[in-house]
């Protein structure tokens, strides 16, 4: 109905009709670009923190795997002899660089 009263009256209003329609047009258009950018930058967020979340759970698995691996007395002992570089009387220590 408004665009039939705006066909039918002066060109004024014609050219203002007009113009409010680009106006509207090109704040719409304006409105979806920005968006897209505010899309693209949260994709950006997430994968850098889906990225931190995963090192966090496999550094959590590496630590749970060598808490268990403590409880074994093999480890223990292999794991003191390599950090204090202790050996039993009897036994000889090569090193190798």
């Amino acid at each position: 109905m408004l665009l039939f009263l705006v066909l039918r009256s002066s060109s004024f209003t014609r050219y203002l009709f007009f113009l409010l329609s680009i106006v509207l047009f090109c704040y719409f258009f304006l409105i979806g670009i920005k968006n897209i950018f505010r899309y693209n930058a949260f994709c950006d967020k997430y994968e850098t923190t889906l990225l931190s979340l995963r090192q966090a759970y496999q550094v959590e698995h590496d630590l749970t795997k060598t808490l268990m691996m403590l409880e074994d007395l093999s480890f223990l002992e292999y794991s003191i002899k390599k950090r204090l570089s202790f050996s039993y009387h009897d036994e000889h220590v090569y090193l190798f660089f």
